[in-house]
């Protein structure tokens, strides 16, 4: 656990680097991808029956009419133009008439035949109330066989109909529609058990276990092919080789966890929401993890008072679960070891310590605050656990992590060093732990990195976390600053009910209630980050305009019945605030032309 907060920065670092030369661009970008993937997403019970059992997948838009109407809606929301995507669609294929404006529209992804070099065949699936009419539209031949043949941009199309729905694909797809058509066993079944979600979704998609298998062998490729491409110079690069490894088991996980993938958009007055799912295998390890789960949840939002705030979380950590979680994370970190410096013996040693560590922890809360301006990056960062016994917890940490650093002294080139110490405030007895990452700063080969990376840990490279007893059950942890540690006490002792502020609780409201981990993420606080701490090395990022105050945006997680849920939400003010910011943007360009 340790290991991993310690890594939290470098990765806080990357993910600025690589997202703040294309922040504008993401927000104006935000809402067309909904937009777009809800055109390509969806699903409902009636038309995966046409479905093949042995198909890759489905996508589906559950009913046209009822898209367009809440995209309209959408459009309402943010202020920004959205095109009727569905009314366009119909135009730029020529059916016109016949189709039933409240039904499903479907594309079912198939595997090409032999002879095609396409990716993947599509056949689509559209429903109907008068096939003689939509056959009209676009002036179909006759059928033969069953099939009326019909050329829409100089394309061959053949059209079937089966079960109140026109079947379409393109003449080189003939072996698919027919199939389509033929099919007796769909992939209905094998979905039931994410029904709630399809039922749930405006929109949505299904992928199949061949369809998993087919996305497995495309990724293993796409990474060979990285590698083969990969310079000389840069592929001994012991750090280019772990993110690889990392990447490469992440790959090969994927049939070993999961049977079905499913995607989905929901769109309503209160906002717009992502839905993910994984149904799982019988002995994957995610599979072990929500057994060990059980039915945690979380019974409260522990406060994050009324700071700005670039993302927070809090998570449920069941004992038997994170005894898992604690081997899974081992594996990468593993892999990350500079050299192949962490022995078996060492990670197995390092698994059990976490585990100790970790022993007693029911919940934990973490906050990466937003910075003043020319402070510490992390000043306003802190987290909380709970735990039965918060004096008797803090000894065990220290004694845990005294023995994680003999571990780590063993390794070779280790980028990490601890060292602790002790204090006081206000009569309490503080615990300040030092992490020297000195070495980690000077494995960096990216320059731009390296300053980004000085610009969090200072020029030595060394942090000081603070951690403290609140009460009988409840540690907190404060990055840099001491007098920082003494705001959360008395933020945490004035709040015991383990509330959020009003903007956090709005959000939470609109997720699962039965989540044992919540993630918050705050665009404003992103965007005032970004203006005082990036624009120091790029001045461009200082020129972006505040993004208007507004709710964070948030994901849950949760195990339901064999799966693995996701449930992500942007609440409508939210969406509100993106659409004023892209106009912001909009018109500092127009001013600077």
């Amino acid at each position: 656990m340790l290991l991993l907060r310690s890594l939290l920065p470098f990765g806080i670092s990357q993910w600025l680097y690589s997202c703040t030369r294309r922040i504008a661009r993401f927000s104006v970008g935000l809402l067309t991808v909904v937009v777009l993937s809800s055109a390509c997403l969806a699903e409902d019970d009636r038309v995966l029956h046409l479905v093949p059992r042995d198909a890759l997948g489905a996508v589906v838009i559950r009913s046209a009419e009822g898209l367009r109407q809440k995209l309209e809606s959408l459009s309402g929301q943010s202020g920004l133009p959205i095109p009727d995507l569905v009314a366009q669609a119909r135009t730029a294929s020529g059916f016109t008439d016949g189709i039933d404006e409240s039904g499903n529209i479907a594309a079912v992804i198939m595997k090409p035949p032999a002879d095609d070099s396409s990716p993947v065949a599509v056949v689509y699936l559209v429903a109907e109330n008068n096939h003689a009419k939509l056959l009209e539209s676009v002036n179909a031949s006759p059928a033969e066989n069953g099939l009326a043949t019909a050329g829409v941009r100089n394309r061959k199309l053949l059209i079937g109909s089966k079960g109140g729905f026109a079947v379409i694909a393109a003449e080189k797809f003939r072996e698919n529609l027919t199939a389509v058509l033929e099919s007796a066993e769909s992939a209905a079944t094998e979905l039931t058990p994410l029904s709630d979600r399809m039922s749930s979704a405006d929109v949505y998609a299904v992928v199949t276990p061949s369809g998993l298998q087919m996305l497995q062998e495309k990724l293993l490729q796409g990474l060979a092919l990285v590698k083969s491409r990969i310079p000389a110079s840069q592929a001994s690069d012991t750090n280019v080789a772990a993110g690889l490894a990392v990447y490469e088991e992440l790959f090969h996980s994927i049939d070993r966890e999961y049977t079905h993938g499913f995607w989905g958009l929901r769109f309503s007055d209160d906002g717009v929401r992502f839905l993910k799912s994984g149904m799982l295998t019988s002995d994957g390890t995610l599979q072990k993890i929500s057994l060990a789960a059980g039915s945690a949840s979380l019974s409260q939002i522990q406060t994050f008072g009324d700071d700005s705030f670039v993302f927070g979380g809090v998570l449920s950590v069941p004992e038997a679960m994170s005894n898992y979680l604690t081997d899974y994370s081992m594996k990468f970190l593993t892999m990350y070891m500079p050299n192949g410096g962490l022995t078996e013996q060492d990670a197995q040693e390092l698994a059990e310590l976490t585990r100790e560590l970790m022993r007693g922890m029911t919940d934990m809360s973490f906050l990466f605050g937003t910075p003043g301006e020319g402070r510490p990056i992390y000043e306003n960062t802190y987290f909380t656990l709970r735990t039965p016994d918060a004096a008797g917890f803090l000894k065990q940490y220290e004694q845990v992590i005294v023995r994680m650093n003999e571990v780590m002294s063993r390794v070779k080139d280790s980028p990490f060093k601890y060292a602790t110490s002790h204090s006081t405030l206000d009569d309490r007895d503080v615990l300040e732990l030092h992490a020297d990452v000195s070495g980690f700063l000077q494995n960096q080969p990216i320059p731009q990195t390296r300053q980004m990376l000085h610009r969090l840990f200072g020029d030595k490279g060394e942090v000081t976390v603070y951690l403290t007893a609140v009460d009988e059950t409840t540690v907190v942890g404060q990055y840099i600053s001491k007098e920082r540690l003494a705001e959360r006490i008395n933020q945490l002792l004035s709040n015991s009910s383990g509330t959020s502020d009003s903007a956090v609780a709005a959000t939470r409201a609109l997720l699962p209630k039965n989540s044992f981990g919540i993630g918050f993420w705050s665009p404003a606080g992103t965007i005032r980050m970004v203006r005082q701490v990036v624009s120091g090395f790029m001045p461009s990022a200082g020129r972006l305009p505040e993004f208007p105050e507004s709710p964070p945006m948030a994901g849950a997680l949760s195990f339901s019945g064999g799966r693995i849920d996701l449930d992500a939400v942007i609440p409508a003010a939210t969406i509100q605030a993106f659409g004023q910011f892209v106009r912001s943007i909009q018109e500092l360009r127009q001013r600077r032309q």
